[in-house]
Order: structure tokens, then sequence, then C-alpha cells
């Protein structure tokens, strides 16, 4: 697996540029790709042969950074109101965690053969 890839995809997912991004910002989507990257290798199957993961070395990036995107999300929502209304619109804060949770299920299902357990994921992932 690859930092940097996995990095560029989070970023890729998160329609941000590291360039543009809040520093503090940009410390947390480090922080979150690198503990994906860390989760799916403690993970990984004690059989697994070194050309299985290079054969899945893209699929498990995205999947790392799949994982990552979710946790931002999560944590955006997290500082926001559930929702705000006026007369004239309703913004509901919660729709993209689920998009996420939609991209991580699909790019972990995707790798999960390589797994102990192949419904490993990070965390409930909830609806």
């Amino acid at each position: 697996m690859n930092s940097e890839k996995i990095e560029k995809i989070f970023f890729l997912l998160c329609g941000e540029i590291p360039e543009q991004t809040e520093e503090k910002r940009l410390e947390i989507a480090k922080m979150l790709c690198r503990d994906a990257q860390n989760s799916i290798f403690s993970e990984l199957r004690e059989d697994i042969q070194a050309y299985e993961i290079e054969d899945n070395e893209e699929r498990l990036n995205i999947f790392a950074a799949a994982s990552a995107f979710y946790t931002l999300m999560l944590l955006d929502e997290a500082n926001l109101p559930e929702s705000i209304t006026t007369n004239e619109i309703k913004v509901i804060s919660r729709e993209k965690s689920k998009k996420a949770a939609v991209i991580l299920e699909e790019k972990r299902s995707a790798v999960a053969a390589l797994f102990k357990n192949k419904d490993f994921y990070f965390g409930a992932v909830r609806g």
C-alpha cells in the first residue's frame, strides 16, 4: 500500500485540494489515511501471500481512502446541527456520511477475501 496514493484518492473523494486545505484539516486527513492503512495491515489474513497484496494494492489503497473519507464525514457531521430549516429550504447534514458509507461498503467488498474476517471494516456503517 502506498500512503501518497491513499491520500491522493482521499482528496479526490473529498473534493478538496490539499494545497487549498487548512493546515489543521490537512493534518487530520493525513492521520485518518495513516490510521486506515494501519488498520488494513493489521486485519490482513495471516496466510496472505505477498503477490495477493501486490495484485490488490490499488483496491486496498482505495479502500483505505474510502475508510478515511467516511471517518472524516462522520467527524464533520458531529460538529454540525442535524438539520437547518428556513421558510424556503431544509438542509440535512447527515447525507454525506450515508453516501460515504455506500462507497466504503463497495470498496470493502472488493477486498474482503484478503481479511481475517471477511466482514471486516473499521466500524459500524450505519445508514
